[in-house]
């Protein structure tokens, strides 16, 4: 079973990083949000090809380390999932790591609803409802499409035995025209988009990420009718 957290503003990409070559940088501006999610210090050289195929390592049968689900906090009560992000392990190679960023059709979720438990019919329905709302989101998971990986290699320091980088972080990034920009030790970015949906008041709202490396870069964005609905309190 896979330890399935929502990504969210605080904590966003909490990832546990594998030495003190990974750091995470979040800032936060009036209106667009910069985070830097996979950021590598440029201790090795910087090479960059394009891929005609798919070079997302094969990870079946590889032991899944964590599963984080990109959120879009709306509200106390209303999420948008726009994609997932899955770290794996080689349970044949030690050391041996793969992470996988997809997307998928956009999934709203109602969390807080008003009931009254005395009602048997309330709750039940109640109950139909996150059901429905959890398979919808694990279809959608099955029909995901990864568009950003990073590889890399670990091992054991002899001094501290702690776990340190032994490789260069490979990363992949999908082009607008199916190929792939495959890359070493480079830098991805998210930008988290704001939207005012305050009619004719500013009320900033998270509609978005963008993911970018070099010159590529990816949108996922939630409906604006979405938004508007979970913030009317529509499910």
């Amino acid at each position: 079973m896979t330890n399935d957290k929502p990504l969210l503003l605080r904590g966003f990409f909490n990832y546990c990083m594998v030495t003190s070559k990974f750091f995470y940088i979040m800032e936060l501006k009036m209106k667009r949000y910069m985070a830097v999610i996979f950021g590598f210090s440029l201790l090795f050289w910087s090479h960059s090809v394009m891929a005609q195929t798919n070079p997302v390592p094969d990870v079946t049968n590889w032991k899944v380390v964590n599963t984080s689900r990109i959120e879009l906090r709306i509200s106390d009560c209303a999420s948008i999932y726009l994609g997932l992000e899955t770290e794996y392990s080689n349970p044949t190679v030690p050391g041996d790591f793969v992470r996988i960023v997809s997307r998928h059709i956009p999934v709203t979720v109602s969390k807080c609803r008003d009931f009254n438990e005395r009602l048997a019919s309330e709750t039940v329905a109640e109950e139909y409802s996150r059901q429905e709302e959890q398979d919808l989101l694990n279809e959608r998971t099955k029909q995901s499409d990864p568009f950003l990986y990073l590889e890399w290699k670990t091992d054991k320091d002899p001094v501290t035995g702690h776990d340190r980088l032994s490789s260069d972080v490979l990363l992949g990034i999908m082009a607008p025209d199916g190929n792939w920009l495959v890359t070493k030790n480079e830098k991805a970015l998210v930008e988290f988009m704001t939207e005012n949906v305050g009619n004719g008041k500013t009320r900033n709202i998270f509609s978005g990420a963008e993911f970018r490396v070099g010159g590529i870069y990816h949108i996922l964005r939630a409906n604006r009718s979405d938004i508007i609905r979970l913030l009317e309190g529509g499910s």
